[in-house]
């Protein structure tokens, strides 16, 4: 069991043992119980945060058009806002598989704004991190992964094309169509706020480097937003 895994269990065993008893005893929580509630949570994503790798290595995918990329450096990961404004962002390795980070990345964002909605795409289709989300309150809205079964990927293929020939749109695809924000901040941050090719060393120096760009971009959609 991952060290993950490890401190979730115990957040929740140790969240359902302490927090009933006030609850039911004297009512609804106080604001000193509220303000441990928060402490708790925060040397929670801590924890979890030290425990994602954060030096320099080599990753290697397939793009859009199916060649392979490969660079050495880190990665970055960002969560998002209607408007396309950027909340929270993890700088890892470059290894890291974007899943690994979701569970973190969800509770620095569930701290700073009041969001109902997970959006994420098929590479985060795990039953941990639904169950993240749902504690936090949330409602995931996670592409389904059929995980190179077949016969699901058939029966997904073909209930997407039986809802397409109706006119068929639930409301979680509707939804699930502005997760292409963060995609849209990804391109901006690379094609116009220097994020493509980074000329210098070092994790601080890189981290320094992609938040000048996070926060220009910010202004600029804040700008956009107010004109």
């Amino acid at each position: 069991m991952s060290l993950q895994d490890t401190l979730s269990q115990y957040w929740l065993s140790f969240q359902h043992g302490l927090f009933p008893w006030p609850a039911e005893e004297l009512g609804p929580l106080s604001k000193r119980h509220k303000r441990l509630v928060q402490v708790l949570e925060f040397v929670q994503v801590e924890e979890l945060l030290d425990d994602l790798p954060k030096l320099c290595d080599t990753k290697m995918k397939r793009n859009a058009r199916g060649y392979r990329e490969k660079w050495n450096g880190h990665k970055l990961h960002a969560d998002a806002i209607d408007g396309a404004l950027p909340v929270s962002c993890l700088l890892t390795s470059a290894s890291l598989h974007a899943s690994q980070a979701a569970i973190p990345l969800a509770q620095l964002t569930a701290g700073r704004v009041d969001n109902l909605y997970d959006l994420m795409d098929s590479a985060h289709d795990a039953a941990e991190i639904r169950a993240s989300s749902e504690r936090l309150g949330h409602v995931p809205i996670i592409d389904p992964s059929p995980r190179r079964d077949a016969d699901k990927n058939a029966e997904l293929k073909r209930e997407a094309l039986a809802r397409r020939s109706i006119g068929q749109l639930t409301p979680q695809a509707r939804r699930y169509r502005e997760r292409s924000t963060v995609e849209r901040i990804n391109g901006r941050l690379k094609d116009e706020f220097g994020a493509r090719h980074l000329r210098v060393r070092g994790r601080a120096k890189v981290l320094w480097h992609l938040m000048f760009g996070i926060v220009a971009l910010l202004v600029d959609k804040l700008m956009r937003l107010t004109l």
